[in-house]
């Protein structure tokens, strides 16, 4: 529930059991609830469940959730079946450690999601979930309609001369003012050639998100090592080349996400390759409404990653223009508008995410 805090740090924790073993996505689970992900060291095929490690050490990463990262083999080390407590469900509100793990009722990974351990009334002047912060002290409430962040969405505040979201950016410099569908007062890039800021926003010609379709700012040759669109991304680094032929090491179109290979090498095969689920139609869900698993890949309709951004069929998303700069948390994740990878998520700037997607009312990726 605290894992915030130790974000990027190299963690361990002491007589764990692995509880359970997720194929889709190379993952276990330990005791307390604590997922270790082999994104650096492939250590899930020698795993089982009923394991028993004295220690396991990992960076702690999130990507949708929080979880360990273990290096090598030397940070996961077996101990005696006696060594790890049995396992018993926690009862997050009893005061009592049920499943042996030194960690009691909110303290415990197990609660995290717990009615229980979450501040659920953010204007009450109580601190429900006793954690020592009130409403929005408590970051439980961040983004919620009680406590939404600082916005600068109407034609009002993008023309004030103020930096209302804190985001360094003013007015119709800021991608929440030009971009967002409600705002009339920000002009538009006109001319994405002229080397000029036509709507004087900071950002020109192909550098600026109004001219993302037009043809002078896509790819057009993918092979002769120029960068030919002027977005920093030469032949097949540009996402505009990815399903051109001359690009044959990438996963994205039909042939290659059905393959049985690992066509960009990334470690990930077919559906399981997060540019597949992104681009390929079997491997996306493509009714997020119908209570059917589409893509095969163990999660329905809203709950389904492919979903996330399906603003119009499923409540509580994150990922267009407007939800991305509400100031509200609306996928209850703890991250609201463009600090939400649903909103603006740039593996180039090292995020934990694979796909790059930014909302036209986030900054574009560096």
């Amino acid at each position: 529930p605290d894992a915030e805090q130790w974000e990027g740090v190299l963690v361990r924790v002491e007589n764990a059991r692995v509880t359970d073993k997720n194929d889709q996505y190379q993952e276990m689970t330990l005791t307390g609830g604590l997922v270790a992900d082999d994104e650096l060291f492939d250590f899930f095929g020698a795993v089982a469940v009923d394991t028993c490690y004295s220690q396991v050490s990992g960076v702690m990463n999130y990507f949708f959730k929080y979880f360990i990262m273990p290096r090598s083999d030397a940070d996961l080390v077996e101990g005696a079946p006696t060594d790890c407590a049995s396992t018993i469900a926690e009862v997050c509100d009893d005061g009592v450690d049920n499943d042996g793990d030194s960690f009691v009722d909110c303290q415990d990974w197990d609660c995290t999601d717990d009615p229980a351990c979450t501040e659920s009334l953010c204007g009450d002047g109580l601190d429900n979930d006793s954690d020592g912060d009130t409403d929005c002290d408590d970051s439980d409430c961040l983004g919620t309609v009680d406590c939404p962040v600082p916005t600068e969405n109407t034609d009002a505040s993008c023309i004030d001369g103020v930096d209302n979201d804190g985001d360094n950016l003013i007015d119709c410099e800021d991608p929440s003012c030009n971009a967002h569908p409600n705002v009339t007062v920000c002009p538009t890039e006109t001319n994405c050639g002229d080397g000029l800021d036509d709507d004087n926003d900071g950002h020109i010609d192909c550098n600026d998100w109004d001219c993302a379709d037009d043809p002078l700012c896509i790819e057009s040759v993918c092979d002769d090592g120029s960068d030919n669109d002027g977005d920093s991304f030469t032949d097949c680094a540009d996402r505009d080349c990815w399903s051109d032929p001359v690009c044959d090491a990438v996963e994205e179109v039909g042939a290659e996400c059905s393959d049985g290979v690992d066509n960009d090498g990334d470690g990930h095969t077919d559906c399981d390759d997060f540019s597949c689920q992104a681009t390929f139609p079997d491997c996306t869900e493509t009714n997020c409404s119908d209570g059917v698993d589409n893509d095969g890949d163990g999660y329905t309709d809203c709950d389904d990653f492919d979903c996330m951004w399906e603003v119009g069929q499923c409540t509580g998303t994150e990922g267009d223009a407007v939800t991305c700069s509400d100031g509200l948390d609306n996928d209850s994740n703890g991250f609201t508008d463009c600090s939400d990878y649903g909103c603006r998520c740039c593996p180039s700037e090292g995020n934990a995410c694979t796909i790059m997607h930014v909302a036209p009312t986030c900054l574009p990726c560096q």
